[in-house]
């Protein structure tokens, strides 16, 4: 019982600290750039041509003019409102050696929680929901019809939202004793397909379908633009 009182006081202590804060010193803006990497779990043997499909799983692209609303709900706890206008995801093929690179991307909307699980520690963890959309369709079209084996590459784009999970590991820093940086290295796993690639070889007549879900990692790099001082550091 008396254990149980003295954790009721502290709690209430932490609390009525918490409270000290003003909106202001809750908040800050956020701006951050990344590398991006799409991931493809379905194993394009699996299609029907699939022997004559090269998927460069690394293939490295770029998130640029990222901005989040940061709102320290408590010591432990972050949340995370913003939007990001350009996240590229780059893949590249090869079907009978027809090479064929698009980089594409679509803005999202994200909401975050980070959780620090030391008061003192630099570790902590992210986790959320991103909201990536597609304002327009389209499909872009290379190939060889001349080839010994003539072939086709198809990319196709459809309208639509594709809400994303997404969770990751970071580690956060204030150097010169007042700004603030973090680095986050995540998984975003989408769950709604707004690109397909469909390869077609002509002779014999076959066509292979690939969904992409917009699977992809990311390493980003953040800066908060308030100051810090000592005490909340």
């Amino acid at each position: 019982m008396r254990t149980l009182f003295l954790v009721l006081v502290l709690s209430i202590c932490n609390l009525s600290i918490a409270q000290q804060k003003t909106f202001k010193q809750r908040s800050n803006h956020v701006v951050y750039i990344g590398l991006t990497n799409s991931m493809y779990w379905n194993n394009t043997r699996k299609l029907n041509d699939g022997n004559n499909i090269i998927k460069r799983q690394f293939q490295p692209s770029i998130e640029v003019l990222g901005y989040l609303f940061s709102y320290e709900i408590n010591n432990k706890f972050e949340a995370k409102i913003g939007y990001t206008h350009f996240s590229f995801l780059a893949d590249y093929f090869s079907y009978f050696g027809n090479n064929t690179v698009y980089v594409g991307g679509n803005p999202y909307f994200s909401l975050l929680i980070d959780y620090q699980p030391f008061r003192k520690g630099k570790i902590f963890f992210s986790g959320g929901l991103k909201l990536s959309y597609s304002p327009f369709e389209d499909t872009f079209i290379a190939g060889n019809h001349s080839a010994e084996i003539p072939s086709q590459t198809r990319t196709i784009l459809t309208k639509g939202i594709n809400p994303m999970i997404s969770f990751g590991i970071g580690s956060r820093h204030i150097i010169f004793n007042k700004y603030r940086i973090e680095w986050l290295f995540s998984y975003n796993h989408g769950t709604n397909s707004l690109k397909r690639y469909e390869f077609i070889r002509f002779d014999p007549y076959i066509v292979s379908n690939l969904k992409s879900y917009n699977h992809h990692l990311s390493f980003t790099v953040r800066y908060y633009f308030k100051k810090y001082s000592q005490d909340e550091q």
